[in-house]
């Protein structure tokens, strides 16, 4: 290849490489920058929002559409086809803040929320009182775990975890931390949508 045009192509890739390299390292730590770029983003999904408010959930109280429109009206306005347009309706009527959020809370934990559409109403499985009691229950076994691999780590051996080898048993310790830690994040997701939940 010619000296010359493999001198302009390593240039070439170099700038393309610095460029990216610098919006990288602007949004890591210009925090205007970042300010911005969020700033932008929101300001376009709220209109999006208020655009569908205004434009379908309102139109719709007054003249009814078809569910095939309202289903795909709530497509082009979130961007997605995850959400019901029942479900957003409902959480319109509740008077809720986030909507994008709450739903998205809401049908993340489909195995324990249930969305009655006829009825209006979003149930859980598990009442107050068994969420305050996992909660707990996960709090304390995660320190207790958490307890046994740094006692571990600094040298204590556990009498029962002896004839195993300690690389296996902390890495299932580890393992234990974190499906303990996401069940907390699910009593939390649950918790915060407590209010929301029809008892």
């Amino acid at each position: 290849m010619n000296p010359i045009w493999s001198a302009v192509i390593s240039i070439l890739s170099i700038s393309a490489i610095s460029a990216m390299l610098l919006s990288v390292l602007k949004y890591i730590f210009l925090p205007h920058y970042r300010l911005e770029i969020n700033r932008k983003k929101h300001k376009d999904d709220a209109a999006a929002v208020l655009k569908y408010y205004e434009n379908v959930y309102k139109q719709n109280k007054e003249s009814p559409k078809s569910k095939f429109e309202l289903q795909k009206s709530t497509n082009a306005a979130f961007g997605t086809t995850q959400f019901n347009y029942e479900l957003i309706f409902m959480l319109f009527d509740r008077d809720e803040r986030d909507v994008e959020i709450r739903a998205k809370q809401i049908q993340s934990r489909w195995l324990l929320i249930t969305v009655d559409y006829v009825n209006q109403k979003i149930k859980c499985c598990l009442s107050k009182k068994w969420i305050n009691r996992l909660a707990v229950f996960n709090i304390l076994l995660y320190f207790g775990l958490a307890s046994i691999v740094l006692s571990m780590s600094i040298g204590y051996e556990w009498y029962g975890l002896r004839n195993f080898k300690e690389i296996y048993v902390i890495l299932t310790l580890f393992l234990l931390i974190l499906t303990v830690a996401y069940f907390l994040y699910v009593l939390g997701t649950l918790k915060s949508l407590e209010r929301l939940i029809d008892r």
